[in-house]
């Protein structure tokens, strides 16, 4: 193996190299194909076209893009010939996310970007605005430049604020976003027909729940809503619903699960389908909605989460920004429900975060960022947001629960 400069985004010069690789890829002929391992994962690279003056000294990228981009321009790289293996990429020693994407690409080939930013807030559903401005970080890129801190600290509300204000400036900028905030943007389907939300959209079960026409309390802070709901459901002769390991006593909720898992049967007002999937990283499971209050639970920032996602709605059709939501919107995002709009995914940072990467809520939003840019800036975003080879049953499922991006259906 070799030491080479990262010095063009799609091209390896000859006269960067060493002679002894530079002299075996000067054997090859204009438009052949060779593979080259890159920091250790295979890479396909094409020599240049021949010109008037002769043959130009260099390889292009051929497939491997996920693999290139992870070099940073002037950052030194490992390189050698791969000579015993196949011409088709191997993305067996690839980090997950990235065979993904290699997968999908040798599939259906490379297509174009669909959007031209990528937002995502690492959220909170603490009540102290101090905590939520300590916790809640905004990651935020254009095309396919590196994504950084959008350089303030944010409550909640002012989070609202930023998103509404970056919407309206991306349409006037002719630029369509990609958006999110990690928490959870439906219930399980089990507890909506549980609560008498079944056969009602997305849209109709988000109203109810923020208005209360289900019939039980309306969506308020964890701390809150989730001794009432509580409450509700044992004056109607059903279980409790929430609980917390940690903050029982101060939310007033069971400190165990009383919706427990049982025979390895799940519990099915507890996990949505997307949860009981493969996420990107094995064996990274999101925990379910009705735990609160523990660290790396998801059920509170949820509960909080969706009176602020109805009002983001609310306030994007008062200012006449086009916005859909996936998947409520349509399984695919090629659907025409999605053209000419800006979209919303539900990420989970701890499936995508890059091994090695320290946990922390910037990273966390960054992670989100990326796995959205990366498949997106390769072509390959298409096929990681498409969900119809889901059964009839499992569809009608998720056009009501939503579905983590990355999750395997």
């Amino acid at each position: 193996m070799f030491s080479a400069t990262k010095r063009d985004t799609h091209a390896i010069w000859f006269t960067h190299l060493s002679d002894e690789l530079r002299r075996d890829l000067e054997k090859l002929h204009a438009n052949q194909e060779v593979e080259l391992l890159i920091n250790d994962h295979p890479t396909s690279w094409a020599r240049m076209r021949a010109s008037s003056v002769g043959s130009t000294p260099g390889l292009k990228l051929a497939r491997g893009r996920p693999v290139w981009e992870r070099i940073r321009m002037g950052e030194t790289f490992t390189i050698g010939l791969n000579e015993g293996s196949p011409r088709s990429e191997d993305s067996s020693n690839l980090p997950k996310l990235e065979a993904e994407f290699l997968l999908a690409r040798n599939r259906i080939g490379q297509g174009r970007p669909l959007f031209g930013g990528y937002e995502f807030a690492d959220f909170s559903g603490a009540r102290d605005k101090a905590l939520q401005r300590r916790a809640i970080r905004l990651a935020i890129a254009r095309g396919g430049e590196a994504p950084r801190d959008v350089g303030r600290s944010l409550t909640r509300a002012t989070l609202q604020e930023e998103t509404l204000h970056r919407l309206e400036a991306a349409n006037s900028d002719g630029v369509r976003l990609a958006f999110g905030r990690d928490h959870q943007y439906s219930i399980p389907s089990g507890l909506a027909m549980e609560i008498g939300l079944a056969g009602k959209t997305w849209r109709e079960a988000l109203e109810s729940l923020v208005r209360g026409t289900y019939g039980g309390p309306v969506l308020s802070h964890a701390s809150e809503f989730a001794r009432e709901f509580n409450a509700w459901l044992t004056s109607r002769a059903r279980p409790s619903y929430f609980f917390s390991c940690t903050k029982a006593r101060d939310y007033g909720v069971p400190s165990q699960d009383p919706r427990p898992s049982r025979f390895g049967a799940i519990n099915p007002t507890t996990f949505r389908l997307t949860e009981l999937c493969q996420g990107i990283k094995k064996g990274c499971v999101p925990k379910p909605l009705n735990r609160i209050g523990d660290n790396g639970t998801v059920g509170g920032q949820t509960i909080v989460g969706l009176l602020l996602l109805h009002e983001l709605l609310g306030e994007a059709r008062r200012r006449n920004i086009p916005l859909a939501v996936w998947p409520f919107d349509g399984l695919d995002i090629r659907s025409t429900a999605y053209n000419g709009r800006h979209v919303m995914f539900e990420p989970y940072p701890s499936s995508v975060r890059d091994s090695g990467v320290e946990q922390t809520d910037l990273n966390d939003a960054i992670a989100s960022v990326l796995c959205i840019q990366r498949a997106d800036q390769a072509g390959q975003l298409a096929t990681l947001l498409d969900l119809r080879a889901l059964t009839e049953d499992q569809r009608a499922r998720v056009l009501v629960e939503g579905w983590i991006v990355g999750h395997r259906p």
